[in-house]
């Protein structure tokens, strides 16, 4: 069966709460030498600290965890490494130099072509709209460049219909139609369709093409050979070999991903850590911008949220620590990006994954918790698991009932071996698999009750209430048509539709949480999930093999421990045999509780 999977699109910025810096980048502080990455196909792991790195996320790995990731101190590499798989069903490795899909991170690139055109005086950053679109509608002609570069402009969070294609042109003038939500200047709003718009203003104002003008004035100088554009031709190394996954979805390789049109100058760029290594000595080393210039790329000039400021295609947090950091990050697809520097302690991080679970990408946890290890910070270590692979023992496989009604299924696949997966059925199960604190799981309940009112009218064809729960970085449009095929498809092989239940609810994290339901036909069922983010639908799955299902790793040979890579909670389970009876404990947060087999 086709499988609907849908999650966060493009534009990705993280928040803060603490309080706003005041902090303009003087080029000094950011002086790195050069020729400090070396290429190896293992990687580099350096010192103590990039050892302790290494080992950490290796044991993420073990847990699913993929991407690709460079550490550098002062100037020196100390971890450069890819981590997981690059395609799932070949086994080819994600390596130290896999290109990936940048998404947003790639706005930092058009931020500075802009940049470099007003230091040639092709451009001023007070310039409006109308200078290079005089027939646009009358009030986006008066928006300026550096609105559009702050996110200040008043143009939307994201378009309509983000995959569509489209020519170059039509692309420009569909943004300048948008509808202004705000006044220009009057407050922030993070915006792709801005920074699309900025492509279009660098061709006018250079006479090339946006790709050709960054490839000649920003990759080359940086040594970015490695470095290309989203929906380019040619069969560019690893083109074919990264795959993109949204849980077990393959959404296919770098290559032949959609979404380029519309993206351009938002989020386009396809790269690998090392050439974002070379960028970031290139910029911080004066060979793309002059001090002046660089500084303005750097000045946090609109505050979106405590101690959160937009830059120019940069974000610069203030931590709780009182020290500051330069950051952007990117999710398209499977595909997050994650690029820090901690200017304070001369740390940088850069991160890029294929990978996202239930609408968050591993950035999410991998780069806070190495900022972690790196800044002397406590994070949660992944259980130790045995290094040689268990075969699964087949007689504790099976179905437990738990005394307060739910079921647990305990399942090994042939392809995952030594990896127990354990579902649950009913929501005292699926709460007890998400592993929360029981004063966090108050609001199981409310989302539950909301998923069945969502599920009931969808059933009748009415996705109002699905569109009012959704996630600002879902695109309706893209979510109706989605919802629209499944039901057709699921009526066309399963029958008429006879109802939905919803399984359980599952809180994930602070602001996070998995409802899994089941849709009925005459000849069937299917099992999907609505996957929450501050009480908004960020992903929606459908055609799953089972609810809640975690891979638990062997501690010793009767117990298994599953990790959640973004919260740190464990979820330990031991098998016995007590009465005559197989009975499985569960320990986590979430309190203890036995299973009878």
């Amino acid at each position: 069966m086709q499988r609907l999977i849908v999650t966060a699109i493009l534009a990705a910025h993280a928040m803060s709460t603490t309080p706003q810096p005041t902090f303009a980048a003087p080029p000094s502080m950011y002086h790195i030498p050069n020729g400090s990455v070396r290429h190896s196909g293992n990687g580099i792991v350096s010192g103590s600290t990039g050892k302790q790195l290494d080992e950490y996320l290796t044991r993420l790995e073990a847990y699913g965890m993929a991407g690709s990731i460079l550490v550098a101190k002062d100037g020196k590499v100390i971890l450069q490494k890819g981590y997981g798989l690059a395609n799932r069903q070949t086994g080819a490795k994600i390596t130290a130099e896999t290109p990936f899909i940048l998404a947003s991170l790639s706005k930092q690139f058009t931020a500075a072509a802009v940049l470099k055109l007003a230091m040639y005086q092709r451009l001023s950053l007070q310039d409006t709209v109308g200078r290079f679109y005089p027939l646009a509608p009358p009030e986006i002609r008066k928006v300026t460049i550096h609105q559009l570069l702050s996110h200040t402009s008043g143009l939307p969070y994201l378009g309509s219909q983000p995959f569509a294609p489209m020519p170059r042109d039509s692309v420009m003038w569909e943004v300048l139609r948008m509808r202004l939500e705000f006044t220009p200047g009057s407050r922030a709003q993070y915006s792709s369709p801005g920074y699309t718009l900025l492509a279009g203003i660098i061709e006018r104002a250079s006479g090339k093409t946006f790709e050709a003008y960054l490839r000649k004035n920003l990759f080359e100088p940086a040594g970015m050979a490695n470095t290309r554009f989203q929906g380019e031709p040619g069969d560019w190394p690893g083109h074919d070999v990264l795959h993109s996954y949204s849980d077990n979805n393959d959404e296919g390789p770098i290559g032949q991903m959609i979404g380029a049109d519309k993206g351009v100058g938002a989020g386009t760029v396809i790269s690998t850590t090392g050439d974002l290594r070379r960028w970031e000595e290139a910029l911080w080393g004066g060979k793309i911008l002059n001090a002046e210039y660089l500084a303005k790329l750097f000045t946090p000039y609109a505050k979106e949220g405590k101690g959160f400021s937009h830059a120019y295609g940069w974000n610069i947090i203030k931590t709780i620590r009182k020290t500051t950091v330069i950051s952007h990050a990117g999710d398209f697809g499977g595909y997050n990006t994650d690029f820090r520097h901690y200017v304070n302690e001369g740390y940088s991080i850069i991160f890029a994954s294929n990978t996202r679970v239930k609408g968050a990408g591993f950035r999410q946890a991998v780069v806070n918790n190495v900022s972690l290890i790196l800044t002397g910070g406590a994070y949660a270590e992944p259980p130790h698991v045995l290094a040689t692979t268990m075969a699964i023992p087949q007689n504790i496989l099976g179905t437990y009932q738990l005394a307060t009604g739910g079921q647990l299924t305990l399942q090994a696949r042939e392809e995952e071996q030594g990896k127990l997966l354990i579902s649950g059925e009913g929501p005292d199960a699926i709460e007890l698999l998400a592993g929360a604190p029981k004063e966090e799981s108050t609001e199981a309940g409310k989302l539950s009750s909301v998923a069945a009112e969502i599920l009931a009218d969808a059933a009748q064809g009415n996705l109002d209430r699905l569109r009012d729960n959704l996630h600002p970085s879902l695109p309706f449009a893209h979510v109706e048509q989605g919802t629209q095929q499944l039901y057709s498809m699921l009526r066309d092989s399963l029958g008429e539709y006879e109802g939905a239940e919803i399984i359980g609810t599952g809180i994930t994290g602070p602001q996070s949480a998995q409802t899994y339901w089941r849709l009925k036909f005459q000849r069937g069922t299917t099992i999907g999930m609505y996957g929450w983010a501050g009480g908004k639908i960020i992903a929606l799955d459908a055609d799953l093999p089972a609810a809640m299902q975690k891979i638990f790793l062997p501690e010793s040979p009767t117990t298994f421990a599953a990790f959640d890579i973004f919260t740190g909670r464990i979820v330990r389970v031991s098998i016995a045999e007590k009465g005559g009876k197989k009975t499985l404990t569960v320990e986590s947060d979430a309190g203890t509780a036995e299973a009878v087999g």
